[in-house]
């Protein structure tokens, strides 16, 4: 995606209404110049299911540093609390741009855009983007639009992998242009016939995590410290097996859905460095077929389930919409569920006699256990294999499984990431694309985003990642 958003701020670069700069003062970046030290805007706005958007705004503002221009980065979110996580996540971006905002709602930042705290840099900043960005749900979209009108400053906006942004031209008045992104569906239903982006001609994805440095932590070490193992559960020193890790990165209004119960739940004890007895106890509840394999069918995600709202409310305006839905559980619709399947791949995979007892430690940042556990971390000890005529099959774990809700820093996750196993979890744009770009297998279908997902694996199969712009 980054040779595209270089070629826009090229043009943006010669027709914005700033000073000319001494055409020494440009670098070359991906075949593209990019002028030095120009001022550039850059707006991200949050939706409330995740941290997907946050992430997405992240991989921006990294690739428009590397052009070393002078970066004004703008994150609105849907809540204080929302802000304090997102900030959290990319705390070591955020603090070396030129000039950061953070807003907690879109009220808040709509109310900074009507008393003109941004009309000056969206005057004179040599490109402005949006990304991503969704246009017709928030209080700060009429201010947005009216600043620009009065502006009459071309804006470059880019929306979630593979979304569209209707008649872009329209409502903007033909100030909005569209930078299209997410993989490209025509090359994977063709066969290939050039290895060169511009075959790809309808998008792309952030492959910012590639040159992202390496940091050096040993994560097997760090989260074995912070469960405290010790050799009496299979992870130590002397026996020189470091954890396996996995990687589960699900949506945050989908954590409900997923079928736990709890067997004990000690008191923390810090003087005692047994992992065992320091975190909760629960056995995992899987939905099963009537032929022993796992239930399988599809479970709707609270926002398919609103959009299924809206749906009907555009076919008939006299609809009276319900917007106070909720995903079903997965013993609700008795199919089981990422986590659930996940867990089964790790527990009956092939592994070598002599590796059989090591740990495992799923780390799965959006799973919400400490609401329901007490703990942000719990050790799985059994399954209980659920029929649809409620009768159960509990199963001990032969080797210690830990789950935990720990996130992990966006500076880290490239080194993170290629220390955990190859089979993955991964929901939504960047998690996704950056899975398969560090060579992870998004093995479970996500609960959002399918088509981008299936045309992600489809790249990853017949080795066109390279491809991909």
């Amino acid at each position: 995606l980054w040779p595209t958003v270089c070629a826009v701020f090229l043009i943006v670069k010669q027709t914005a209404a700033t000073p000319s700069m001494d055409p020494a003062a440009t670098e070359t970046c991906h075949d593209h110049e990019v002028a030095l030290h120009q001022k550039v805007l850059l707006l991200t706005s949050v939706l409330p299911d995740g941290f997907g958007d946050v992430i997405f705004g992240d991989c921006a503002a990294q690739e428009l540093a590397l052009s070393s221009v002078d970066l004004t980065w703008v994150r609105i979110y849907s809540s204080a609390a929302k802000l304090e996580t997102g900030e959290g996540l990319v705390s070591n971006t955020s603090t070396v741009v030129a000039t950061s905002y953070a807003f907690p709602t879109p009220a808040a930042f709509a109310a900074e855009l009507r008393k003109g705290t941004f009309d000056d840099i969206w005057g004179t900043a040599a490109g402005i983007f949006l990304a991503p960005w969704i246009f017709g749900i928030h209080e700060h979209d009429t201010p947005l639009l009216d600043l620009a009108v009065r502006k009459q400053r071309v804006f470059w906006a880019l929306s979630e992998y593979g979304r569209g942004m209707g008649h872009i031209h329209e409502y903007t008045k033909n100030l909005g242009k569209r930078i299209p992104t997410g993989w490209d569906a025509r090359e994977a239903a063709l066969p290939r016939q050039s290895d060169s982006a511009a075959a790809w001609s309808h998008g792309g994805v952030f492959k910012t995590i590639l040159h992202v440095s390496h940091t050096g932590t040993d994560w097997r070490a760090n989260l074995s410290a912070r469960l405290g193992l010790t050799p009496e559960s299979g992870v130590s020193s002397a026996s020189n097996r470091p954890p396996r890790l996995w990687w589960a990165y699900g949506r945050r209004d989908s954590a409900a859905t997923h079928a736990f119960r709890l067997l004990t739940t000690p008191q923390r004890d810090t003087s005692n460095s047994d992992a065992v007895k320091r975190w909760p106890q629960v056995a995992k509840v899987v939905p099963m077929a009537e032929d022993g394999s796992l239930a399988s069918g599809v479970m709707r995600t609270t926002g398919e389930l609103l959009a299924e709202q809206a749906r009907e409310l555009l076919h008939d305006p006299k609809y009276k919409a319900n917007v106070d839905v909720a995903a079903a559980s997965e013993l609700q619709a008795h199919v089981a569920g990422q986590l659930s399947q996940l867990l089964v791949h790790i527990l009956t995979r092939d592994v070598p006699v002599e590796e059989q007892k090591t740990a495992e430690i799923v780390v799965a940042p959006n799973s919400a256990i400490s609401t329901w556990a007490g703990e942000s971390a719990v050790i799985v000890t059994h399954l209980e294999l659920l029929d649809r005529s409620g009768s159960k099959q509990s199963i001990s774990l032969g080797r210690p499984v830990y789950l935990v809700e720990w996130p992990i820093p966006r500076a880290e996750m490239r080194t993170f990431l290629e220390q955990c196993e190859d089979a993955v979890i991964a929901t939504g744009d960047q998690s996704v694309a950056e899975a398969v770009l560090l060579g992870k297998a998004p093995m479970i279908r996500p609960d959002a985003k399918v088509e981008q997902w299936e045309l992600a694996l489809a790249a990853m199969a017949d080795k066109r990642i390279d491809s991909v712009p």
